[in-house]
């Protein structure tokens, strides 16, 4: 078996346990938050968007990049998971006290009402647990073994569609589904925990020097994770804040279908990372795994795009019913956003993995400061559908920023290759073909559109012969782990 052989099919691997964990739960996820969105109405689904865009950007805090630090090193040296286990828990308690405190304090700053308050403060012990979780899942990843990351996920999110159903079913509402996600977390982690023991011995013990070093180590990558987290929770809040509650669910019912598709870069971003860690960046390796990457990220985010953009108002429909239909215009907004947003979020790691820290922070300030400039005015100006204009500009601007940068560091430059334009004119062709059969129902039209999409990728060969048989060969080979 050849070295690309065997890099591929680690990749597909991975691929392939971790897309099958996030669609499952993405899936459930918009199944679930179906039936929330029409429990709870407009007003209350604004609510629970505010209240979990508000705790999730402090609780990035918790993370601050040290996900994928972690994975990195142990990726590197597996001897090394329990110690650096040991420091990242230190450095999460570290974190959190200063977090809890002004979780505590913001809803009664901003004057919200007493269940936003308290779904604040539920939520708020739901993030600290689910930290904990995803620092399991990190172990997974570093270890290539995501198939228990899907059993984990899943666990999760039955749990929660369990428990959150039950609370609704009773008629607990807002702070039955808060109180859910909290129950739903602590199983998952007490699951995970039991898996995690067949890598190593994962005490809970207290490392403040490593930890102390820790940071300074990383905190270059800390902040730009999370500034580019709070570039995306800039447009809710400034929905909620500027517009009011009802404004803000259907601001939040546009972005649950979004962020159900954030799988595909997620997926991406969990198979390549530790390929891209491990690997020279100089070397083909690297280069032929990220060219890939950004083609096949092209692939898939254009024609979601396309069926976001011109199905906005059936999907919100379908998924909501009549009474979120002033959603439809955020949620094309949004949907013209998916190709660069998820360049972006894979871009995120593609510069941890160069070691260019400082690089990284740099391009996400410039995505926030975007975001800051133009999102609030948006808002104040079209509601929603602002909030929606305001991510496609700030992700517009900053998968720009991040191409020209790798365009620099990375020889020949992979960004502007005929491998990633292919894709973009394959869309353009799919665009045309809806312009012509406009007089049609919009399910036929998107079907046509999808397979003019398909026809021009096959015509243009977006895949190399060598490249389709290294495709069959690790989709149908037998045998162990290589």
């Amino acid at each position: 078996m050849t070295r690309a052989t065997g890099t591929l099919r680690q990749i597909a691997r991975n691929l392939l346990a971790k897309t099958t964990a996030e669609v499952l739960t993405r899936l459930l996820s918009v199944l679930f938050f179906m039936v929330v969105a029409r429990t709870l109405a407009p007003e209350g689904f604004g609510k629970f968007t505010f209240a979990y865009a508000l705790v999730t950007l402090f609780g990035a805090a918790l993370d601050l990049g040290l996900h994928p630090l972690f994975i990195r090193e142990v990726a590197r040296d597996p001897g090394r998971a329990p110690r650096q286990w040991t420091a990242a828990l230190t450095f999460k308690a570290g974190l959190a006290g200063p977090i809890v405190l002004a979780l505590l304090a913001l809803p009664l700053l901003t004057g919200r009402a007493w269940d936003t308050t308290w779904a604040v403060y539920l939520l708020t012990a739901y993030v600290l647990l689910q930290s904990l979780v995803e620092l399991v899942v990190a172990v997974f990843t570093a270890f290539g073994r995501l198939e228990y990351e899907l059993a984990l996920r899943l666990a999760g999110k039955v749990a929660l569609i369990g428990l959150g159903g039950l609370a609704l079913w009773a008629g607990w509402h807002l702070l039955g589904l808060t109180l859910a996600y909290v129950a739903a977390a602590a199983v998952t982690l007490a699951l995970g925990l039991r898996l995690a023991r067949r890598f190593g011995t994962f005490t809970w013990g207290w490392a403040g020097a490593e930890a102390w070093r820790l940071g300074a180590t990383i905190w270059p990558v800390a902040v730009a994770f999370l500034l580019a987290f709070a570039a995306r929770r800039v447009a809710p809040l400034a929905v909620a804040l500027l517009r009011g509650e009802t404004e803000a669910g259907f601001f939040g019912a546009a972005a649950r279908i979004l962020e159900a598709l954030d799988l595909v870069p997620a997926a991406f971003a969990a198979a390549l990372f530790p390929v891209l860690a491990s690997s020279d960046p100089a070397g083909e390796r690297f280069r032929g795994a990220l060219a890939q990457s950004v083609r096949g990220l092209l692939i898939v985010s254009l024609p979601l795009a396309i069926v976001l953009g011109f199905g906005a108002g059936p999907l919100v429909t379908l998924f909501y019913g009549a009474a979120y239909l002033p959603a439809v215009p955020a949620l094309q907004l949004l949907g013209w956003s998916t190709p660069f947003g998820f360049l972006t979020y894979f871009f995120l790691f593609v510069f941890l993995a160069l070691d260019r820290p400082r690089l990284l922070l740099g391009l996400t300030a410039a995505g926030l400061g975007v975001s800051l400039l133009l999102t609030p005015a948006l808002v104040a100006r079209w509601g929603a559908a602002g909030g929606g204009l305001g991510v496609l500009l700030t992700e517009g601007v900053l998968a720009l920023l991040c191409v020209l940068a790798l365009g620099a560091l990375v020889r020949p430059a992979f960004a502007v290759s005929w491998g990633a334009v292919k894709p973009f004119l394959a869309g353009l062709a799919a665009v045309g073909a809806l312009g012509l059969v406009n007089p049609l129902p919009w399910t036929a039209r998107v079907s046509l559109a999808l397979a003019v999409y398909g026809a021009c990728l096959v015509a243009l060969r977006i895949f190399s012969r060598e490249e389709w048989g290294l495709l069959r060969e690790v989709l149908f080979a037998r045998g162990g782990r290589s």
